[in-house]
């Protein structure tokens, strides 16, 4: 430990609160530029005072939320990622007190209540998300409609967020899809792809549609029909800048900051003014 460090440690129990506020600063910013703060935090977990401890707990609440962001980040610039993890961690930062466990135990219960019956042909599927009552909700201005927690809770959301449960629910028993736009709905798509004239992202496709927005209705692909195949990161894109406009609309700096952030690769404590109009581009 640095001498530096050592120092920051004993003016977090200044009673003059700005005081410790900075020495709490300074030490979060140690997690650039080294490893040194998980061990700081590590021993102080054990200190003798409770307002040393409740302070190393603060600490380590920041850092998780910085290490969301920063996988979150990674995540919107990999095409291969995953997309339940992704979502998760979308979750994790709207509601950013969240315990993760929450969504992992929703998310597990979910799979169990769908391998009551394995969605194992796109028919299957169609089925068991209508008759478990998953629902497009209307319009944009609402957050939740893009939060997986609360759409497998409440049964209701963006028809994205609808497509890609389905899509992983049905690919933890064996069906394979896509999730792709289509007449300005996400959709899921099941196909294969053949040479001809008639293209779709440079192929024909040819298979079934299901659609979340047209309450889970199982059809045909149209002949010479325009569809675009999303990747996850394109999904978690979309998402995460659905809930941006949220965040814009309801005039919430913080969340503005933290979004775009995530989305152009930054950190939410810097300068975003390049990117961002005033007041949203600085603290």
């Amino acid at each position: 430990m640095t001498p530096k460090t050592e120092a920051l440690i004993k003016l977090l129990d200044d009673t003059d609160s700005s005081i410790a506020s900075t020495a709490m600063s300074e030490l979060l910013s140690l997690d650039t530029s080294s490893d040194e703060i998980e061990k700081v935090l590590s021993e102080l977990q054990e200190a003798r005072s409770p307002e040393l401890r409740r302070k190393t707990h603060q600490m380590q609440a920041i850092l998780t939320i910085r290490h969301r962001r920063g996988s979150l980040s990674k995540r919107i610039f990999s095409k291969h990622s995953n997309l339940i993890q992704g979502l998760a961690e979308i979750h994790a930062i709207w509601y950013d007190d969240i315990d993760v466990s929450y969504l992992s135990d929703i998310w597990g219960e979910l799979i169990r209540r769908t391998g009551t019956r394995p969605p194992v042909t796109p028919k299957r599927l169609a089925s068991f998300m209508e008759n478990i009552g998953f629902t497009v909700g209307e319009g944009m201005q609402d957050p939740d409609f893009f939060c997986l927690g609360s759409v497998i809770e409440d049964l209701i959301g963006a028809d994205a967020l609808l497509a890609s449960i389905a899509r992983e629910a049905a690919r933890m028993f064996g069906l394979k899809s896509a999730i792709a736009m289509f007449e300005g709905e996400f959709v899921l798509l099941f196909a294969v792809a053949r040479d001809d004239n008639e293209k779709a992202n440079g192929r024909q496709l040819v298979g079934r549609i299901l659609s979340p927005s047209r309450n889970w209705e199982l059809f045909d692909v149209p002949h010479k029909a325009e569809m675009k195949i999303l990747s996850s990161d394109q999904v978690l894109t979309y998402v995460l800048s659905s809930l941006l406009l949220n965040a814009v609309c309801a005039e919430d700096a913080r969340y503005v900051q933290i979004l775009t952030a995530c989305l152009a690769g930054r950190k939410a404590s810097g300068d975003l003014s390049d990117i961002l109009p005033y007041p949203f581009g600085k603290k």
